[in-house]
């Protein structure tokens, strides 16, 4: 993946055949990156579907690549299969929604259920004891 100033210099040099051609070579999508995860954890996508308590055609759509997934279901998707916070703020970056931010109460809820290593069902607990809205 590109730095931020690299890609910075890309945009601003680059003739546009370039620029395109360097944005596709790098650009894995969120469903792509979903997959690997599940490979690397050796999940099929239809268990990951029934954990995350997705509606079948709406799951194979994420994960097939024609629907995005909101942030919650990246969140849901982070704890169940036990991503790190580095690794939970790239799935977040890469599917294009707002990085976990300790300032925000749901959020230093989520991150402390991450770094504590807790159950999706610790974390909802969590969440509903400091009064934030639920995961699901």
């Amino acid at each position: 993946m590109k730095s931020t100033n690299e890609l910075m210099n890309l945009i601003k040099k680059a003739p546009r055949e370039e620029f395109v051609d360097s944005l596709k070579e790098e650009n894995m999508d969120i469903s792509g990156m979903m997959k690997d995860i599940l490979a690397e954890k050796q999940v099929e996508i239809k268990r990951a579907i029934d954990l995350l308590l997705l509606e079948a055609s709406y799951g194979y759509q994420i994960f097939n690549g024609r629907r995005k997934p909101t942030r919650i279901i990246l969140l849901r998707f982070a704890i169940i299969f036990e991503l790190n916070l580095e690794e939970t703020q790239q799935l977040l970056k890469m599917g294009q929604k707002q990085e976990l931010y300790p300032r925000i109460r749901f959020d230093a809820a989520v991150i402390y259920g991450i770094e504590h290593h807790y159950s999706i069902e610790e974390v909802e607990d969590l969440l509903s004891e400091v009064g934030e809205k639920s995961l699901f």
